[in-house]
């Protein structure tokens, strides 16, 4: 069990504001992770250098110096005199969250074992979403509306046959 009061002590932080910190951390990306890991590594040799840490207590000081370290990157970020273009960037990257790319696995299981039900269905008159929770109940596969009418529209493209005029042929 981690020693909750000792990293208080040493950030200055309560449980709610290290949970922030915690999911301030998860948006950073690769880079500033590792800007948030070398700044961990400067805070925690300075709390040594000062005799601030215990040294029976490496994973808690590590911690709160990680979060030290994400105090400090965080206060820039918002101080208002650095809005250059690149920090600018670095918070719109943040804000707007990347789409998972659909796996091509879930593509290939459809197209294989499910596109000629799904095509029947259709036939059906059921709407995209109608099929959607078709395939949930039951296949027990959850995938949206609009990646079953996506795959079933490039198969669609791919079988379209050009019609042939009656005099091409006489």
């Amino acid at each position: 069990m981690f020693d909750e009061h000792y990293i208080e002590d040493l950030t200055g932080l309560k449980a709610r504001s290290r949970l922030e910190f915690a999911g301030y951390y998860a948006k950073l990306n690769e880079t500033d992770k590792v800007e948030a890991h070398r700044r961990q590594v400067e805070v925690f040799r300075v709390w040594r250098s000062q005799n601030k840490t215990e040294r029976t207590k490496d994973a808690e000081n590590n911690y709160a110096a990680l979060l030290a370290a994400l105090r400090t990157m965080r206060k820039i970020e918002m101080s208002p005199d650095t809005n250059n273009d690149e920090q600018i960037k670095a918070r719109i990257q943040r804000l707007v969250k990347k789409k998972k790319p659909k796996s091509t696995k879930l593509k290939n299981i459809i197209e294989k074992r499910y596109l000629t039900e799904i095509l029947r269905l259709r036939e059906e008159k059921l709407s995209w979403r109608q099929i959607s929770a078709y395939l949930e109940k039951y296949f027990h596969i959850k995938v949206s509306h609009a990646y079953i009418s996506k795959i079933v529209e490039e198969h669609s493209d791919l079988s379209i046959e050009m019609p042939v005029k009656a005099d091409e042929h006489s």
